[in-house]
Formats: structure tokens, C-alpha cells, sequence
């Protein structure tokens, strides 16, 4: 189901997406509306779960985890056995932050932070019937915001 929102919700959304730790004071004023408004679409949003959670984003080279990588995967299998072997074999990694199905020629895109070189080749190793991998560093990128 799509929710309508309207032009203050998505300016709701953006300073949210922007400074989570925003409060509500701070976010009604950005927005021009009044405090008891502001704080009412803002439930609203959650309860509509427009709005799923809120995080804190971390400096990774602060933690030591300063390369990032993009493993991009191939496979001619995609039946539901492979899929629950080749999940099992990507959760066991902490450093995989997610797995994205893609349209194209790469079926899997793997995100991946604090990379070791082994990681492709265990996860080669750990699932089979993958018709190859890439990886890509990323060591320079910054985060972007709108």
C-alpha cells in the first residue's frame, strides 16, 4: 500500500533523514510548523511505518574500517536451495553489510566494509555454483547527503 504524504511530510523526512537526533523544537522550526503539528505527522509517520527507525552514523575509518567494497556476484542457479545456501554463506561474514539483487548482467551486489581479501574466496568456497565474483574498493568515497 502507498501512503500519501504530502509537501511537509517530505520536508519532515528530509531534516529527518539529514540529523535523526533532531528534536522536535529544532525539526518544527526547519519546517515552519507548529510544535504539537510537528510532533503529531512524525507519529504518524511512524505509526504508517514511513518512518522505520532511527540510526546513528559512524565514522568507519575512526573504527579502523576505512575500505569499503562492492562484491559483485554472478551465478546461473537461482532456485530457493541455492538461495537459503548462498544467505547462510553471506550472514557468516560481518563484514558484508547487506546482499542486493540486481537486474542486468550481476545478480548480487554485497556491500562490504573493513574488507579482507578473503572474503570472496570463502564465499566462492562456501556456496557453490556461482558463475563468478568482482570486487570493487572504495577507499576515498564519502557519504552524500541531500
Amino acid at each position: 500500500m502507498v501512503l500519501e504524504i504530502d509537501e511537509i511530510d517530505r520536508k519532515l523526512l528530509t531534516e529527518l533523514q539529514r540529523d535523526g537526533t533532531l528534536s522536535v523544537d529544532q525539526l518544527s522550526e526547519r519546517v515552519a510548523l507548529s510544535r504539537n503539528a510537528c510532533w503529531r505527522r512524525v507519529k504518524r509517520l511512524e505509526e504508517d511505518g514511513v518512518i522505520t527507525g532511527r540510526v546513528a552514523l559512524v565514522d568507519a575509518e575512526k573504527l579502523g574500517l576505512g575500505l569499503s567494497v562492492f562484491v559483485l556476484i554472478r551465478t546461473s542457479n537461482h532456485d530457493p536451495d541455492w538461495l537459503q545456501k548462498f544467505r547462510a554463506a553471506v550472514t557468516g561474514f560481518p563484514e558484508i553489510t547487506g546482499v542486493y539483487r540486481m537486474s542486468g548482467d550481476l545478480d548480487y551486489r554485497a556491500p562490504s566494509v573493513n574488507f579482507s581479501a578473503s572474503i570472496p574466496n570463502i564465499t566462492v568456497a562456501s556456496v557453490y555454483e556461482l558463475y563468478s565474483h568482482r570486487a570493487w574498493s572504495s577507499s576515498c568515497c564519502s557519504t552524500i547527503h541531500p
